[in-house]
């Protein structure tokens, strides 16, 4: 089971609600847009990624794709799911403008 709130050494899958709101575009789409986007460290991983309830998320012009996003066998992130780095084009957190991924 999930843990709550992140302590080192994560050995266990972590997550810590965000209030921030997160848009992921793809050229002119917008593929993600969420403010009840999750921080989740994964087992031995010292670095969080995104996770995004499932209706928030549209990589193509429908639901997310499988190939592009993973869920989470958990079910305290039942709902969630992860999308690749690089199926967003820029990410805009908060308002505080774009972070773009690397190529």
């Amino acid at each position: 089971m999930a843990v709550l709130h992140p302590s080192p050494p994560f050995d266990d899958l972590t997550y810590y609600p965000i209030s921030r709101w997160i848009r992921g575009t793809r050229g002119k789409d917008t593929i993600v847009d969420s403010r009840r986007a999750v921080l989740v460290w994964e087992p031995g991983k010292k670095v969080p990624i995104y996770a995004f309830p499932r209706e928030d998320v549209a990589l193509v012009s429908g639901p997310a794709d499988a190939s592009e996003a993973r869920g989470f066998a958990d079910p305290d992130l039942d709902g969630y799911i992860t999308i690749l780095w690089n199926s967003p084009r820029s990410l805009v957190r908060g308002g505080r403008g774009d972070v773009r991924p690397s190529a």
